[in-house]
């Protein structure tokens, strides 16, 4: 929904700003409303973060936007070159690898 939405409505805004709404969008258009909507996407982290027990110091949330945001920026990167479906498939396999598979490797190697 972030890519759709807001990267969209950011990169509409910026391009209007700059008047190339009549043209193919500029890459660094692109790049700074993927970088925003990322930010963004880290942000929207934070009440997980908090809900396994982190406090919200600078620390976790700095990581949290990093982390986060750092996939955010390659899911804006698939919506851009490959469409909503492709960002959406790669937001979903990122969490099956974060939260199913990841969890099931580090339990087995704890327990040899």
């Amino acid at each position: 929904m972030l890519r759709l939405f807001v990267m969209t409505l950011i990169a509409g805004l910026i391009a209007l700003a700059a008047r190339k709404m009549d043209q193919k969008l500029p890459v660094g258009i692109f790049w700074a409303a993927n970088i925003l909507a990322a930010v963004l996407f880290g942000l929207g982290h934070l009440p997980a973060t908090k809900a396994i027990g982190l406090p919200l110091d600078f620390l976790v949330v700095t990581r949290a936007i990093v982390l986060n945001g750092l996939l955010g920026v390659g899911f804006g990167w698939l919506y851009w070159k490959h469409g909503l479906e492709s960002a959406m498939l790669g937001h979903f396999t990122a969490d099956i690898v974060l939260h199913v598979i990841w969890p099931i490797i580090v339990s087995l190697s704890i327990i040899k």
